[in-house]
């Protein structure tokens, strides 16, 4: 392993966790990549901020942030990592503590340690003359955690340009690495009906409440093992007097199988139109983000059976797993980029209070991503 400084990568590390970068906290999740680029400043990259539309919900988002070196190149290597967490300014999560080998803290494996890991990867790269054959890009997202709705297009409209992709999200608690991922997609359905006095007319109104409770337990219908429908909330009524005449109602969507993942629409489009005609309300269907699923095609499997052998020739266990969870990995692999996900720091409890990293990770998954990216670039030269 090289002379990877343990200690200043878990400094760096506390001090990104310690600044809260809820996806709503727009200053805060800007401050967290203004800080990386602090720590970025040795590599010598050339910086850009691009502003992003809002997200479908009206959520105002700090800009991308994206670092370049040598993008001339013709190999070019595009790093993803997002700031943002799931932790609000209002929760009691807000700093790290060092505790039997591991740190404990908002975002320290989901995935701020990935940021750090990144960084001393390519630190430790630029040392190397054959590495100069390669230029890169690294982009940090502001909104990874709803779904990258607004950074999404970005992703997609870069990633023809690079040769291969690497998305620093945690490894599992037991080191595995995640090689295929199951699509996701979120939607919003508001509900207009008609409202009326419940004691002077009961029967008058239309409810928007009960078509949307009857919609969930049909939704719901829709999940077989290969794809699951989950309706997470329902917004509707304000008094107990009164017919509520609005509502909405928001949905996710989850299947490793693609035809499965496209053909569903069509399935809740017509559940939707047979329930507005038995109701009478009127009911509006909007997709807030997507991401595809990501099957590990013949290239990526090559790509994530060379890590495997790398890590096994540093004594390092990893296995190769699949993940009902998301990351821009998804979306990378979508539009056609060889992606690998999951380099980032060993970890567990994510999302929670209780998240936490392996501190000698940060080392360990640098120095693994290091030798994968010298070994691609050797094999790619054959």
């Amino acid at each position: 392993m090289g002379p990877y400084p343990i200690a200043e990568m878990c400094e760096q590390l506390i001090q990104l966790a310690n600044i809260n970068s809820h996806v709503k906290n727009r200053s805060g999740v800007q401050a967290c990549m203004q800080k990386f680029v602090e720590f970025a400043d040795p590599l010598g990259a050339t910086t850009q901020w691009v502003d992003l539309p809002p997200t479908p919900e009206g959520l105002h988002l700090p800009p991308l942030l994206t670092l370049k070196k040598r993008e001339k190149l013709s190999t070019q290597l595009l790093f993803v990592g997002h700031a943002d967490t799931v932790f609000t300014e209002e929760s009691p999560f807000q700093t790290c503590e060092a505790k039997n080998g591991k740190l404990y803290g908002p975002g320290v494996a989901d995935m701020k340690g990935g940021l750090i890991v990144l960084l001393h990867t390519l630190l430790e790269l630029e040392k190397d003359a054959s590495f100069q054959k390669m230029g890169w890009e690294i982009v940090i997202v502001p909104d990874e955690e709803i779904g990258s709705p607004s950074s999404r297009a970005y992703l997609e409209k870069i990633a023809t340009q690079f040769t291969l992709g690497l998305v620093f999200e945690p490894a599992l608690p037991d080191g595995s690495v995640v090689m295929e991922r199951g699509g996701s997609k979120n939607f919003l359905i508001t509900a207009k009906g008609e409202t009326a006095h419940v004691g002077r007319d009961p029967k008058g109104g239309k409810s928007a409440l009960l078509t949307l409770a009857r919609l969930t337990e049909r939704l719901h219908s829709l999940s077989t093992d290969a794809l699951n429908v989950h309706v997470g909330t329902l917004h509707s009524g304000e008094v107990l007097n009164a017919v509520p005449d609005q509502g909405e109602l928001k949905f996710n969507v989850r299947s490793f199988d693609p035809e499965l993942f496209e053909n569903i629409d069509q399935q809740i489009k017509n559940l939707i139109n047979d329930l507005e005609k038995e109701e009478g309300v009127e009911l509006t269907l909007e997709l807030l983000n997507i991401r595809p699923p990501k099957p590990a095609n013949r290239e990526t499997r090559t790509l994530y059976s060379r890590l495997k052998e790398l890590a096994h020739d540093k004594n390092i266990p990893l296995e190769l797993t699949s993940s009902g969870g998301v990351s821009d990995a998804n979306t990378l692999e979508a539009v056609g980029l060889p992606t690998l996900d999951t380099l980032g720091v060993v970890g567990g409890h994510l999302h929670t209070t209780k998240e936490y990293m392996e501190i000698a990770s940060l080392a360990e998954r640098a120095d693994l991503t290091k030798s994968l990216i010298l070994d691609f670039l050797s094999r790619s030269q054959q």
